[in-house]
């Protein structure tokens, strides 16, 4: 890689926001909320999600110092996937966080008729407990092909529940419709061969180019790349935590926001916004129900 255009100097301001940024959310998640209850599905998801971004941005900080900089990335890869199904789930806040809770009966259910194909004992209170919620719940995750089996008076398939929460939409579906989510092209691009196991990807030689895998001598782009998607995805969990339990953060997370883009805009970091690609600023909007 060409000297000029090494991004390692802004790996460290980005170590810094990263670091500032897993502060802020610590003591986020030890403050008492002002508003939710059982009830209110999105504070449970907002909750678990940030709560999870924070562990995320923990673990891509190690990674990044111990070298471990192409793992840190598929670490930022899982987290754009999180923020951009709270993002979704929070545009119909009456009815998608609903999804996402309930959905947990439907993960016991397959996990149950697993253990019977399996052969494991099964206790029948436990049994009796899960049909019994799935029965309540199961109306709402029915895939089209046991709609239409109910429809045609036929019988249902073996599973007849969605394969995800969030509609039985993929994740790239549900990224097509925010429009919005930081990175996510450009950091499904640079860890696809690595994730999959491709065999340039992990470093089989090809043609005489050598045993190193695609991008080896590029580490710390990896490493901003890890930190920039990190940062702006556990920015905007934590965002949208605060915004919906009113939490009293909106100030300081908003200054760390600031303070990120001012520095990224700065002279000398032409090198670190190549690295990352085109930076967006994590978006700060609230879903409403269409």
């Amino acid at each position: 890689m060409d000297s000029r255009l090494n991004p390692l100097p802004g790996v460290h301001a980005l170590e810094s926001f990263a670091q500032r940024l897993v502060l802020v959310i610590r003591q986020m998640l030890d403050a008492p909320p002002s508003r939710g209850g059982d009830e209110d599905a999105l504070a449970l998801m907002a909750l678990c999600f940030t709560r999870k971004a924070s562990e995320h941005l923990r673990s891509i900080l190690a990674l990044v110092r111990a070298g471990q900089d192409r793992d840190a990335v598929l670490i930022a890869r899982s987290m754009i996937e999180g923020v951009a199904l709270l993002a979704w789930a929070a545009r119909a806040p009456s009815t998608r966080p609903a999804l996402w809770r309930g959905f947990a009966e439907i993960e016991d259910w397959r996990r149950m008729q697993q253990q019977a194909r399996s052969g494991e004992p099964l206790d029948p209170l436990e049994r009796h407990a899960i049909e019994g919620r799935v029965l309540k719940v199961g109306g709402d995750f029915l895939s089209k092909a046991a709609q239409d089996a109910l429809r045609a008076g036929a019988a249902l398939p073996a599973d007849p529940y969605w394969p995800y929460w969030h509609e039985g939409k993929s994740i790239a579906s549900i990224v097509q419709e925010l429009q919005s989510v930081p990175l996510y092209q450009y950091v499904y691009s640079v860890t696809s061969r690595w994730i999959h196991w491709s065999p340039r990807g992990i470093g089989a030689p090809a043609g005489g180019d050598g045993d190193r895998p695609d991008g080896a001598a590029a580490a710390s782009e990896f490493a901003a790349v890890a930190l920039a998607a990190g940062f702006q995805t556990a920015l905007e969990t934590a965002a949208r935590f605060d915004a919906h339990l009113q939490l009293g953060f909106a100030g300081r997370l908003s200054e760390l926001k600031d303070g990120y883009v001012r520095r990224l805009s700065g002279n000398g970091f032409d090198a670190l916004r190549m690295a990352i690609g085109r930076v967006q600023t994590p978006t700060m909007r609230e879903g409403r129900d269409a």
